[in-house]
């Protein structure tokens, strides 16, 4: 995923700026593993995990969803 798409998603699941969310760029974008995520920003695992859900049903809710994420599936604006 890509740091745009990653932007997209967030808005599409209204998520605010948060330790979580972060952990989540670094998870979805950067590729790092969730327990160092987790650690890294300071959020428990907990946490990141309701994050990532959240990411993962906005994704679905998508049209047109698949594991291949374009910026047109996921309205991004250039």
């Amino acid at each position: 995923m890509t740091r745009s798409e990653f932007i997209a998603l967030c808005k599409r699941a209204r998520l605010r700026e948060t330790p979580s969310r972060d952990a989540a760029y670094m998870v979805l974008v950067s590729g790092t593993r969730p327990s160092v995520a987790a650690r890294e920003v300071g959020t428990s695992p907990q946490a990141l995990t309701n994050i990532l859900r959240k990411l993962r049903d906005a994704m679905e809710e998508s049209p047109g969803h698949s594991r291949a994420h374009s910026p047109e599936q996921l309205h991004v604006r250039n």
